[in-house]
């Protein structure tokens, strides 16, 4: 990406030396945005948003480098401590400056700053009623439950699901006007994706799109999510952002392996008998890591590719920087569900019941932490068999996802379900699948 930069009125062997380094650094920094390697749950204000970030990296620079000049005690422009010499105030428009103050949260509220200067004016120490995002009251449930418990136990993790899972059950059984969840969760999953779906912001649709699929999984809907869902539940750009971020993805992964598939397989996933289909790693992409995971991406087989040996076998792999078109990704196909606290399902392999078509009940069956029938939500979702190799469950206070984890587990209900013995109920969580198709 391109920064505009400002000219640096000082000059010297440091700070020529430190104004290069530092434009490495916000480059860096940017190219982490733009990648996805930011984890935003961990950014605090106003550092969330990429672009504000971008411009305190280039404000900054005539900053930083004044304070080199003035370390380093030579003469000149910037070494002699009088003000004109100083950094001169950049100016921004109008609107720049109205969004970057209301990024940095609280401080940007007139009553906000009043409080704060109350509180803290003569020495005196808040009073607890700080509106800083930080502070208690601010806390999400689970954060606050995890704040309040962890500091008055001795051991985080135990044999017991904690307290605030009775929560999520008592919320579930008086819930009595809308269905499974929704008092709870479907105003948080739904809600919050709508706060994300018009930006794009470090994978931001991508969130929205999350929070989508968990809210769809646990209500029961099924069936196909198409790219006209995509398009009026998150964004009418979605759809290009996506075959954008995609590239991107496949693009960095290191030489992935089209698949190899028959004339038959290829006809039955509605492919060009040119086309080839990929799996994306979607570890390379937070992302889609926690949206779609790893997904099959079809292509129209004009992208760059080597034919290589491989396992006694001639197999195609995709070059670096292979994929130069958003036209030449014609499908993703995904089956979504949870392959291991929750309920998951099985695939035919055969025309109208390939990954992205619709998923017969019949092939519904519980994911590989439920053992048997007497299996609970506490015991799938802590993960009993797979990570602690233990026949009690063991659960972890201070792990946010072990939450959501119960919230998808409990979902569920007791005891192990096979293929053929899903029964498509209310309140009864249901894989489904996703097919983007711009054929």
């Amino acid at each position: 990406m391109t920064f505009n930069w400002p000219d640096i009125p000082f000059s010297g062997t440091e700070v020529d030396a430190f104004v290069v380094e530092y434009k490495a650094l916000a480059q860096a920094i940017i190219d982490d945005y733009d990648n996805y390697d930011v984890n935003l749950g961990r950014v605090k204000l106003p550092f969330k948003h990429r672009e504000d970030v971008k411009i305190f990296l280039e404000y900054g620079l005539t900053y930083a480098a004044f304070a080199v000049k003035q370390r380093a005690g030579n003469s000149g422009p910037g070494g002699d401590f009088q003000l004109s010499n100083s950094p001169l105030s950049l100016i921004l428009p109008p609107m720049v400056i109205e969004r970057l103050i209301d990024d940095t949260g609280p401080n940007s509220d007139d009553n906000a700053r009043k409080e704060c200067f109350e509180n803290n004016a003569n020495g005196n120490n808040p009073d607890g009623s700080s509106s800083d995002p930080d502070s208690g009251e601010n806390l999400n449930p689970l954060e606050w439950y995890i704040d309040e418990v962890g500091d008055n136990i001795d051991d985080l993790i135990t044999d017991e699901c904690p307290p605030v899972t009775n929560i999520i059950n008592e919320t579930k059984n008086n819930n009595e006007e809308e269905t499974c969840l929704d008092a709870l969760l479907s105003g948080f999953f739904s809600g919050f994706s709508n706060a994300f779906s018009g930006v794009r912001f470090a994978g931001a649709y991508l969130s929205a799109l999350t929070f989508k699929f968990v809210h769809r999984y646990i209500i029961g809907t099924g069936g196909v999510y198409t790219l006209s869902d995509l398009h009026s539940e998150i964004n009418p750009n979605a759809g290009v952002w996506m075959r954008e971020d995609i590239i991107s993805a496949l693009n960095k992964q290191n030489l992935p392996l089209a698949a190899n598939l028959s004339a038959t397989d290829k006809a039955n996933y509605g492919m060009d008998p040119n086309g080839n289909a990929y799996v994306l790693n979607g570890v390379i992409a937070p992302g889609f890591k926690n949206s779609l995971g790893n997904f099959t991406v079809i292509t129209d087989g004009t992208e760059n590719t080597l034919t290589i040996p491989f396992g006694g076998e001639q197999r195609i792999v995709l070059l670096e920087n292979g994929l130069t078109n958003i036209s030449q990704i014609k499908q993703v196909r995904d089956d979504y569900g949870f392959n291991d606290y929750g309920y998951t399902n099985e695939r035919a392999y055969v025309q109208g019941n390939m990954p992205g078509d619709p998923i017969p009940d019949d092939q519904i069956k519980s994911g590989t932490e439920w053992i048997d029938e007497n299996t609970s939500p506490c015991e799938a979702s802590s993960y009993t068999q797979n990570r602690d190799n233990s026949d009690n469950p063991k659960w972890n206070y201070t792990d946010i996802s072990a939450y959501i984890r119960y919230i998808i587990a409990s979902n569920h209900g007791v005891g192990r379900v096979d293929p053929n013995g899903y029964i498509n109920a209310p309140c009864v969580g249901k894989p489904f699948a996703v097919h983007f198709d711009w054929r």
